[in-house]
C-alpha cells in the first residue's frame, strides 16, 4: 500500500512491524535471524528501498559486522542503529536510558561502515543519537558533540 500511495521508502521498526509480524514482544529478545527473515519479506514485496530500524544492533561489533552483512544479503537498502547498550537498551522516552561510550558507540558504527564498504557502498548506515534523554548525558550539549 505504501508502495502505491507513492512512499519513495519504507522503514520497518523493530518493535511496531518486526514483534508484530513474529508475535514476539518488542523486549530485545526479537534474533538477528527473525529480524532479518521480516524484513526480507519486505523487500521481496516491493521495489521501493526498505530501511530497518535495529536498535543496539543485536550487541557489540562483531554482531554489528554480521548484522550488516546479513542484511545486505538479504536485500534491505541500509539500517538505522542507536548509540545504547545492547543490555539494558531503554525504548522512547522511558527512565534509565543509557549511552554507550563514544568511543564504543563509533566503533560499533565504524565496523558497520567497513563492512558496508566491502559488500555494497549503496547500503545506508543511519545514525541515531539518545543522548537528549538518556541519563548519563549532559543533553543538548552532549548530543551535538556526538552527532
Amino acid at each position: 500500500m505504501l508502495e502505491e500511495l507513492g512512499y519513495e521508502f519504507i522503514n520497518i521498526g523493530a518493535g511496531a512491524v518486526i514483534s508484530a509480524m513474529t508475535g514476539l514482544p518488542d523486549n530485545e529478545t526479537i534474533t538477528l535471524t527473525e529480524s532479518v527473515m521480516v524484513s526480507k519479506w519486505f523487500a521481496d514485496a516491493l521495489t521501493i528501498p526498505v530501511t530497518v530500524d535495529v536498535d543496539a544492533c543485536f550487541g557489540g561489533i562483531v554482531q554489528v559486522e554480521r548484522a550488516v552483512k546479513e542484511y545486505i544479503h538479504a536485500g534491505i537498502a541500509g539500517i538505522r542503529m542507536e548509540d545504547q547498550p545492547f543490555i539494558g537498551k531503554r525504548f522512547g522516552g522511558m527512565v534509565g536510558k543509557e549511552l554507550l561510550p563514544v568511543e564504543e558507540a563509533v566503533a560499533k558504527f565504524r565496523i558497520a561502515v567497513d563492512t558496508r564498504n566491502e559488500i555494497d557502498p549503496d547500503f545506508q548506515i543511519i545514525a541515531r543519537c539518545e543522548a537528549l534523554t538518556a541519563s548519563n548525558s549532559r543533553g543538548l550539549d552532549e548530543a551535538i558533540e556526538r552527532l
